[in-house]
């Protein structure tokens, strides 16, 4: 969807395309070239889960998509206009489900169930196998785990005097890495999920939050300084974020 989405906003307002490209390859030949002495995989994260390299984009995409969106209520063609939207629900379920799974499943878990269960530690490469082969990717191994119950067969004081001692630093033998749910049990989780279905509910139909079309297009015309100083101060705050989070790693 980002490339249809900097299509739109290449109509718009030229000026914000280039600097969220700009931005955008940036980060990704920064991200790109990490190392921590664990190449080639290192930049990838390997099995690691977890947002932290988007960070800095992440104001530019949401902006960026925001052109995309705002062409669902302006398109003519409705047939288009139902592709798009039924591919933003299907990437909108695909984006929940994988990240749904690596909040049920702590990613220690997911590789001990790689090396465990799918035996990958035959392979001296086994984490390259996690990270480029997509039949052992972590979201794969994370659903496998979830489905099977895998978690709830680990005894943390079995692998106390072991490699694997860290097994105990997780939720195991919950069988969801949910602190809530192990600790205090559904009750909470039902209730803590109807509100925020409610407030999901008064967002979209409109009734206490409502952003006129009116301001989206105003944002996206012609550029002014009070959008690129927006931007900029954007720009600084997350790539200074990002910048302290490497540096205490």
């Amino acid at each position: 969807m980002v490339p249809l989405a900097f299509k739109y906003i290449y109509r718009k307002n030229k000026a914000l395309f280039f600097l969220s490209i700009y931005v955008i390859i940036i980060n990704w030949l920064d991200i790109g070239t990490l190392s921590f002495g664990f190449e080639p995989y290192a930049w990838s994260g390997a099995i690691a889960w977890g947002p932290r390299y988007l960070i800095p984009v992440i104001p530019f995409l949401t902006i960026v998509l925001g052109a995309l969106f705002q062409q669902f209520t302006s398109m003519q063609n409705k047939k288009k206009r139902s592709i798009l939207k039924l591919s933003t629900y299907i990437l909108c379920a695909a984006g929940f489900f994988v990240n749904l799974m690596g909040t049920l499943i702590w990613m220690n878990y997911g590789l001990i169930y790689g090396w465990q269960v799918e035996q990958l530690t035959k392979y001296p490469n086994n984490m390259d196998i996690m990270t480029w082969d997509p039949s052992f990717s972590p979201i794969i191994l994370h659903t496998k785990a979830l489905i099977s119950g895998f978690v709830s067969t680990l005894h943390p004081e079995n692998y106390a005097h072991s490699f694997w001692a860290w097994v105990g630093y997780g939720l195991a033998p919950c069988p969801v890495d949910v602190y809530l749910f192990c600790k205090f049990g559904i009750a909470p989780i039902i209730l803590l999920s109807a509100t925020i279905a409610t407030l999901a509910a008064i967002i979209i139909t409109g009734k206490e939050m409502h952003i006129s079309t009116n301001r989206l297009r105003n944002f996206y015309s012609a550029p002014n300084l009070e959008n690129f100083s927006r931007i900029m101060k954007i720009t600084v705050n997350a790539f200074s974020r990002s910048n302290v989070s490497r540096g205490q790693k």
